[in-house]
């Protein structure tokens, strides 16, 4: 025996907060999408600080001392026993 099938729900249209329940979301998915956004405009932030002539030389400065410092950068050469 076949089912009636009720087309009367495919007239209807869902708002923007069924929809979001229908796909999974809800609190947990609007935590995932602020941290997401928060997170591109620490990174859009920070990129744009580096961007900056003068913080890219200290840093390199840095990078450069800290090489020197450390030693890296020296010598290759294997010292076998």
């Amino acid at each position: 025996m076949a089912h009636q099938i009720n087309n009367d729900g495919a007239n209807f249209e869902l708002s923007i907060d069924q929809l979001d329940e229908v796909a999974g979301g809800g609190f947990f998915s609007s935590i995932g999408h602020f941290i997401s956004h928060e997170a591109h405009v620490v990174g859009h932030a920070v990129g744009d600080f580096f961007k900056s002539p003068v913080v890219a030389g200290i840093a390199a400065g840095i990078i450069l001392i800290g090489g020197i410092a450390t030693g890296a950068g020296g010598s290759t050469s294997v010292k076998l026993n």
